[in-house]
């Protein structure tokens, strides 16, 4: 057995420096989150330039902090700057600077041309990949799928399964996100059952300045270690909170063991905090509720009107909506769900079995009961990614021609939202987009 050397204070220092990273630091479009901590114990400070357009702030996770960026107006010139760290570990003092390069903010008066939409089809073989369509202008009923019917996105990671896409558009407006569930059932032994015991604890996140030419895969790890699942997750530029609220379906056990989990618990809803999707708070319960045996809250979606706050969420008890409203977005429930009254700064009802019993589209047919997403609004889009090819980083995927088809795909859409609220809304091009590493897409349960 060979024992590594001892690094000196020194080398401790430099080490831990050399192993900062700030992804796109060369193209800045939104607030970023840095280290206060090094692995080899260092601590780390972090300067900006006295006028500088950008300032520190705690952090959303511990050992970080945030540099809020202001970047230049629409029109101008990108604006660079340099950040400086201080690694000091006992004697030793080591700096780095970072330089960065702030993006002129979008111009406000972009056409907007069609939504985009994201999805992912069943859990048989070659599913549970998530695809693209773009609807035929400002009609939501009416879509195109993108890449000749084929999905966009294959996980490479976790169980290299995708569901539940969700895309949101950046609170600056000229980036997007996509969300989605790390979840392959197809093959699974014991299934959705298995599922909810021994999950992933990760979501994949991709990020796009165009919904044309996508990222690689990110597999970040959101749950804690006492979750069984991570499902569907959804996320909500907050203003007065100045940062994304990340929110998801998760079984909780009092063990961290798979092994010693013999039964499903219940789903919770979960949040935590994120500035970039790429690091995130602990992760918090939102709404704790068991509704019968293995059952609870799952598929969480977000709207605002003013200063109220809408809650579309499904009840397992009987696999139907219900809408809520509150002035505090991050106000719990647990115990027992919200009835019609209550204070305004909490959760209260305002309609439960929202759609049952309306026409659901098909022939004579109408809503009853669903096991998909709750609710999710499509995206609105530019003329940049709506037909033509996308693009995948890692490896380059050309995404083809679009194929027209007379209405949305089958199952689990998510279509891009507004920036700083769902009244916001995200732009498509004309483009077919690509995923920058090939995603497999997660399914509805």
């Amino acid at each position: 057995m060979t024992v590594p050397e001892d690094l000196t204070d020194a080398e401790k220092a430099d080490a831990d420096l050399a192993a900062v990273a700030i992804p796109g630091a060369d193209d800045v479009r939104t607030n970023l989150t840095v280290p206060t901590t090094g692995a080899n114990g260092s601590a780390i400070e972090w300067t900006v330039p006295s006028g500088a357009p950008v300032a520190l702030r705690e952090g959303t996770a511990d050992g970080t902090l945030t540099l809020v960026v202001d970047r230049p107006a629409a029109g101008a010139d990108p604006v660079p700057v340099v950040v400086t760290a201080t690694a000091r570990i006992g004697d030793a003092v080591r700096t780095r600077d970072v330089a960065l390069a702030l993006q002129p903010l979008p111009a406000a008066d972009a056409d907007e041309e069609a939504y985009v939409w994201a999805f992912f089809t069943g859990e048989g073989a070659g599913a549970e990949r998530v695809s693209l369509a773009a609807s035929r202008g400002n009609d939501a009923l009416s879509w195109n799928t993108l890449n000749d019917g084929e999905p966009l996105f294959t996980s490479t990671q976790g169980t290299e399964g995708l569901r539940d896409p969700f895309i949101i558009r950046s609170a600056e407006g000229d980036r997007f996100y996509m969300l989605a569930t790390d979840l392959k059932v197809d093959g699974l032994a014991g299934g959705f059952d298995t599922a909810q015991r021994s999950g992933s604890l990760f979501i994949e996140v991709w990020e796009s300045n165009d919904l044309v030419n996508w990222s690689e895969q990110r597999h970040v790890k959101v749950s804690g270690d006492y979750a069984g699942n991570t499902w569907a997750p959804e996320a909500y530029w907050d203003e007065e909170l100045d940062t994304y609220v990340v929110y998801w379906a998760s079984n909780l056990y009092d063990t961290t063991d798979p092994a010693d989990r013999t039964a499903v618990t219940y789903n919770r809803m979960m949040y935590a905090t994120t500035d970039d999707f790429t690091t995130f708070s602990e992760a918090r319960p939102w709404v704790d509720v068991q509704r019968g045996t293995g059952r609870g809250t799952i598929d969480a979606t977000i709207a605002q009107v003013d200063d109220t706050y809408y809650r579309f969420i499904k009840d397992e008890a009987s696999m139907t909506i219900r809408q809520e409203r509150s002035d505090d977005l991050l106000s719990t429930v647990t115990g027992a769900l919200p009835g019609a009254t209550g204070p305004a700064d909490e959760w209260t009802l305002v309609k439960d079995q929202v759609a049952t019993g309306l026409p659901n589209g098909e022939p004579g047919g109408a809503f009853t009961q669903g096991r998909g997403r709750a609710s999710s609004p499509p995206t609105r889009a530019t003329s940049t990614a709506t037909s033509g090819t996308s693009s995948s980083t890692s490896p380059p995927t050309t995404a083809g021609r679009t194929t027209t088809s007379p209405s949305p795909p089958p199952t689990s859409p998510t279509a891009t939202r507004g920036s700083r609220s769902a009244r916001r809304c995200a732009t498509v091009s004309r483009r077919t987009p690509t995923a920058a590493s090939p995603a497999t897409a997660p399914s509805s349960r």
